[in-house]
């Protein structure tokens, strides 16, 4: 260990208590349920969900308007998309596989990828 500037066995393999071993914390909205913000102070979001082979996957992620929630289910090959926006988020684009739809203010929504335009 002494190698790695370690002085303890934790410090070696990475601590638990450190933010940087928190990946999976921001990584889960950001990656799986698809939460991104596109101006700065979640003005404008981008929502993209990737669920894999996942059949459900939510997240609750605050913001400098307040925590905003979505939650994804896949039916199928089909998506529906329950979000709450906080007042304060303008713009949300929601982008599918084959298409985006765009919703314009706070408030509480459902989409679905199935929905025709």
């Amino acid at each position: 260990m002494p190698e790695m500037n370690a002085t303890h066995y934790y410090d070696a393999i990475g601590s638990f208590c450190h933010g940087w071993t928190s990946g999976p914390a921001w990584q889960l909205p950001a990656w799986v349920v698809g939460v991104k913000p596109l101006e700065y102070g979640f003005k404008s979001i981008e929502i993209a969900p990737n669920l894999d082979t996942l059949d459900f996957a939510e997240a609750t992620v605050p913001t400098p308007h307040g925590e905003m929630t979505a939650r994804v289910e896949r039916d199928g090959m089909d998506y529906t998309l329950y979000l709450d926006l906080p007042h304060g988020i303008k713009h949300c684009t929601v982008k599918w596989a084959d298409r985006t739809q765009t919703i314009l203010g706070g408030g509480k929504y459902v989409l679905s990828s199935a929905d025709t335009i």
